[in-house]
């Protein structure tokens, strides 16, 4: 078994940032706050550090036709379509899962629907959210990674932070792609034994959230993706209205330039993206800066206390209680600040790395004596 196996079943099958993505091409389409504290229960000390909307902001445009519901009136229980997974979190968010790899969140409101990521492209998306609403949707990419954008192709309404507008317009780099191919097949492959152990020891995996086969007929080695153009731009600050609930875009830069998260005001529910993950984050890629890093965990960090449940997009921790911010702000700062106790490590990629660890997260960041990691996009 390789190192890639062995890590994969020791982060429970759970320890990815990407998968490569099908190559059948289907047209293109044309400042951190300071520290601060919690209360013995669990609220924030002092004024909300919840963003303010900026005046005159963004607001999601959206096709007047909704799309058609091709799987009939929208669901609601748990289902599995094939591929993906869905469970419902809370009235009007769904979690749209491709097990092991990559968690989408489906937010409804009365009058239109936001969804956060597109997944890998490995099957097709749009059937899938079609059958949990018949409201237009918008996608917005909390950042331009392959595997956060594979199914942006089957939308018309695509939304990234301006900074992302030209990165998620690139094409994948091979290396890239040839890379994702080798980690799904060593992460289905050591599926199997991480299956055999549950089954003898611990009973935690149930159709939700096993990992199934790759969908009949799809061709691993021609996995690509279609990048193209955002249709709508966002910055920090701007409010996605969907009617009875707002999503407010906090630009949180770090794991990549462009990374955004969103906070529902109706909810207080934090959608993090890839900027605070319940493993291992993700700072070993070049373009990973640390200093940034911990500057955005900690503004997340200062809000915790006005927030009711941390929504990352990986890993089998679906959600997290709010302190966790802080835990990551406080690991991300001591990273940053050369203070971390830094071990031998290897990435989902089977890059040798360092990594900082923590009760209940890891920080991964690249080691300086070896070669850069590869590129993203060409």
């Amino acid at each position: 078994m390789s190192r890639t196996s062995i890590t994969a079943i020791a982060y429970g099958l759970l320890m990815t940032d990407g998968c490569v993505l099908h190559r059948a091409r289907r047209g293109g389409r044309g400042d951190a706050a300071g520290r601060g504290g919690l209360t013995p229960e669990g609220r924030r000390s002092g004024p909300s550090a919840v963003p303010s909307p900026r005046p005159g902001s963004w607001a999601a445009t959206i096709s007047e036709a909704p799309p058609p519901n091709t799987m009939g009136r929208p669901h609601q229980g748990r289902m599995r379509m094939d591929w993906f997974r869905t469970r419902k979190l809370s009235d009007g968010v769904w979690l749209v899962a491709e097990p092991a790899l990559v968690n989408l969140w489906l937010i409804t409101g009365t009058e239109r629907a936001v969804l956060l990521d597109t997944g890998c492209g490995i099957s097709p998306l749009r059937p899938v959210i079609s059958a949990l609403t018949d409201l237009p949707v918008t996608v917005v990419n909390t950042h331009y990674h392959s595997d956060h954008i594979g199914g942006n192709c089957e939308f018309d309404e695509i939304v990234t932070h301006e900074v992302g507008a030209e990165l998620i317009s690139k094409p994948l780099a091979e290396e890239w792609r040839t890379g994702f191919a080798s980690y799904v097949r060593d992460l289905l492959a050591c599926a199997e034994a991480y299956r055999a152990i549950d089954r003898k020891h611990f009973h935690l995996l149930e159709s939700f959230n096993d990992i199934g086969p790759l969908p009949a007929g799809f061709d691993l080695d021609s996995w690509d993706i279609v990048t193209g153009p955002p249709t709508s731009t966002v910055v920090d600050g701007d409010r996605i209205d969907l009617g009875d609930r707002s999503l407010i875009v906090m630009h949180t830069p770090g794991h990549t330039p462009d990374s955004i998260c969103l906070f529902d005001e109706r909810d207080s529910l934090l959608f993090t993206g890839d900027t605070v993950l319940t493993g291992a984050n993700l700072a070993q890629f070049n373009e990973a800066h640390i200093d940034t890093y911990a500057a955005s965990t900690r503004r997340l960090a200062d809000m915790a206390g006005d927030v009711s449940l941390v929504v990352p997009h990986h890993y089998g921790r679906t959600t997290i209680d709010p302190g966790f911010l802080v835990e990551v702000a406080n690991g991300m700062e001591e990273v940053a600040a050369g203070e971390a106790t830094l071990v031998p490590a290897i990435d989902l990629f089977d890059n040798q790395v360092l990594a900082a660890m923590y009760d209940r997260f890891s920080i991964l960041v690249a080691d300086p004596d070896l070669a850069p990691l590869l590129e993203f996009t060409e």
